[in-house]
């Protein structure tokens, strides 16, 4: 420090150029660097937001933001949530927001301005703020000229960088069957293969037309009676002399090794996994007074759970953690959601393209469904 004890310990009696008692100074050379660096400083003055322009700006990203960014269905909304998640997003691509450089101040003042003149409806509990309703055809938000946003900016300059938002693709599921070796005698040319359930039919028909069995019902012989019913409890009438075609070949499937094949991704090879697909499991727990949603067995979807996490945070606008599986058979990551969030999840997981069919929503015991408000 200048002049202080130490100082006064040392050799050197006055301070470098540019130093004094109070405040540090550029160093300029000649009185024509001198004049830049004033008129340098008069235009940065110039460049300053007036409180007027920023009220503008302000107001124009909340039309924006509600015009084209939030659904009906989304609210009620935390009015923090909003700003963050929404408005900002949709601020003109190179501005900023400064809500204390505006005549508004805070956020909670600005929102009861836009209540006032009847674009939004907020209620306020315990000193939190929270978005209930908005209005989508008030004449300023019809007003509004269209501009580029800044997540819109973002996006072209992550395509232009090479890189691009996230690409979902819907995956290629097939569920296969392997004869057991009883079997062999009707799948002789590929008695090892992962067979389609139309290909069972197809081989088994085949046979039969080979056979002369293929009748209505059909007959079955020795060998068919054994592929078909071995190792099942006999009846006291005897094993069935003749089957529909169609029932035949259902208890031929019933009777084969479960497996399947899943493609997640065009440019992927096909990979075949024993046993049927296990469904995404989205399941509402309750832990202590906390109601919890659940989120397991992702990953064979080709969905990571730490970047699913990072979506869910900010659909459900809530906390999300990953844990290991409580399935110890399983070794996955589980993703953990704070508050009830199953429908959201499955409306998030058809946006990522995964067929509703593969999707399992439960509730713990004693946990009951999210009433809907009247």
């Amino acid at each position: 420090m200048v002049y202080d004890t130490l100082w006064g310990l040392g050799p050197q009696t006055s301070p470098n150029e540019g130093f004094t008692e109070k405040a540090i100074f550029p160093v300029v050379q000649d009185m024509e660097e001198k004049k830049n660096l004033v008129i340098d400083e008069k235009e940065e003055q110039k460049e300053l937001v007036s409180v007027a322009d920023m009220d503008q700006l302000i107001c124009d990203t909340f039309y924006m933001a509600i015009s084209t960014k939030i659904r009906s269905k989304d609210l009620p909304m935390l009015s923090n949530t909003f700003y963050a998640n929404i408005m900002l997003p949709c601020r003109p691509a190179h501005s900023t927001l400064q809500l204390k450089q505006s005549s508004f101040r805070k956020l909670s003042s600005f929102l009861k301005e836009m209540e006032k003149i009847g674009c939004c409806e907020v209620i306020s509990k315990d000193g939190v703020d929270s978005i209930t309703y908005i209005r989508k055809n008030h004449a300023n938000v019809k007003a509004l000229v269209q501009y580029e946003t800044r997540e819109e900016f973002e996006a072209l300059a992550t395509d232009a960088a090479g890189g691009s938002a996230p690409e979902y693709f819907e995956p290629n599921i097939v569920e296969l069957y392997k004869p057991t070796a009883t079997m062999a005698f009707i799948f002789k040319e590929n008695p090892k293969a992962y067979l389609t359930a139309l290909e069972i039919n197809t081989t088994l028909k085949a046979y039969l037309q080979a056979q002369g069995l293929l009748t209505e019902p059909i007959v079955l012989n020795s060998e068919l009676t054994d592929a078909i019913f071995r190792g099942t409890k006999k009846i006291a009438t005897g094993y069935p002399t003749h089957l529909p075609f169609g029932e035949a070949t259902k208890l031929l499937v019933e009777r084969c090794q479960k497996f399947h094949s899943i493609q997640t991704h065009p440019d992927q090879k096909a990979t075949v996994k024993k046993g049927l697909v296990r469904n995404i499991e989205i399941k509402r727990i309750g832990v202590g007074n906390k109601k919890l949603t659940s989120i397991s067995f992702l990953e064979q979807f080709g969905i990571v759970p730490s970047h699913f996490a990072k979506e869910a945070r900010i659909f459900c606008a809530c906390s999300v953690t990953t844990q290991a599986s409580v399935d110890t058979a399983q070794a996955t990551e589980q993703v953990i959601i704070q508050g009830q969030f199953v429908t959201k999840i499955s409306t998030m997981l058809e946006r990522m393209k995964i067929p509703t069919k593969y999707n399992t929503a439960s509730y713990q015991k004693g946990v009951s469904k999210k009433k809907k408000k009247n």
